[in-house]
């Protein structure tokens, strides 16, 4: 048996951090059983070791839970303070501050520094009787999954895209798939509020692509008995290296629309700035001095008035992964239901007294 992690340091020099565990596994088995109620705790032991989940689980599924942030939860890493103006889920763990002030983030399913991630997928036999394994596969996704498209390398494939086949952390090489993803996490942090509306609209766009070109291959792959597996490592090939390049294409294109701090649409430059409940946590007036916060539990009361939609990111699959639907309606519009509520709640609260938010004098 292990050493319990709630008395166990990662790092010499830090105090232990069991969230930075346990978190993960409630996350994810809330996620695909949501009936039973988990709690986030500190003890692994009282965590299960696995949970039978409530539906099938496809390998989109299975991506999207890599990409989670702990949105719509209590430790909602896209709120607070700490996630900047624009609502970023990364952060900079480490260094010199933490260690002299101590404490601990979440830590997030997907995060910023992750190399790469993979989700496997394997078959056994279908109703002809055919072996089916000779389209297995790894699905993987360069850089954070977050902002990552996921592409098949099938098992019985012996080449795969230029672009996967490159690629050094010390020097920056736009044709190499990890710097081309790389890229887009980065420049996300200038806006990442506004940039994630575009960044998932594109990797769902991608990603559908992929399972289209895969489908037609893959299906006389799994019923012939003579695998064209030249065929196979043709479309893997195609199929990565189109991605790569519309990822490309697609970061070049974040460059223009978000340049200096603006949306630049069709030529006009249209501004931004800071939201207002973020002014309001500093107390932006007329006194052009530094400003300085405090720290409070109490969001301020102009954060109501925000889209209670973007207030509330369902925990639900993806459209196209044949989940149930009724499920993911009933949750978004519980939680746009919910979130509206409490936002109009703490909206008159907020005006009322802004005692529980305080801001430093300058």
């Amino acid at each position: 048996m292990g050493p319990d992690i709630r008395n166990y340091s990662y790092t010499p020099g830090y105090p232990p951090i069991p969230e930075y565990t346990t978190a993960r596994l409630w996350r994810v088995f809330s996620r695909v059983a949501p009936s039973l109620s988990l709690q986030r705790t500190t003890d692994t032991y009282a965590i299960p070791f696995s949970v039978p989940a409530e539906w099938n689980i496809s390998a989109r599924n299975l991506m999207d839970l890599k990409r989670d942030h702990y949105e719509g939860t209590d430790i909602d890493l896209t709120l607070g303070v700490f996630a900047g103006p624009f609502r970023s889920p990364n952060r900079l763990e480490g260094g010199i501050g933490m260690k002299e002030s101590g404490g601990q983030f979440a830590r997030a399913i997907s995060l910023p520094r992750t190399s790469y991630s993979t989700v496997g997928q394997s078959y056994g036999r279908n109703g002809d009787g055919f072996a089916v394994p000779r389209v297995d596969k790894m699905w993987f996704a360069s850089d954070t999954p977050a902002s990552s498209v996921f592409v098949p390398f099938y098992a019985q494939a012996s080449t795969f895209a230029p672009a996967y086949r490159i690629g050094n952390m010390n020097v920056y090489n736009e044709h190499s798939a990890w710097w081309v993803f790389d890229f887009v996490a980065n420049w996300m942090e200038i806006n990442y509020d506004a940039m994630e509306k575009d960044v998932s609209s594109k990797l769902n766009e991608l990603q559908d692509y992929v399972d289209l070109k895969l489908h037609a291959v893959e299906y006389a792959s799994g019923h012939s008995a003579a695998a064209d597996i030249a065929e196979l490592e043709r479309v893997q090939e195609t199929v990565q290296q189109h991605v790569v390049d519309s990822w490309r294409t697609f970061g070049h294109s974040l460059i223009v629309k978000y340049n200096d701090g603006l949306v630049n649409l069709n030529g006009l430059p249209v501004p931004l700035g800071y939201p207002a409940w973020w002014l309001q946590m500093f107390g932006l007036n007329d006194d052009i001095r530094p400003k300085w916060g405090m720290p409070s539990l109490t969001p301020p009361s102009d954060f109501s008035s925000m889209n209670p939609a973007s207030l509330f990111l369902a925990a639900g699959w993806h459209s196209a992964s044949g989940d149930p639907s009724t499920f993911n309606h009933f949750t978004t519009l519980a939680g746009y239901g919910v979130m509206f509520l409490t936002g109009w709640y703490c909206g008159r609260c907020g005006r009322q007294s802004d005692s529980d938010y305080r801001v430093a004098p300058s």
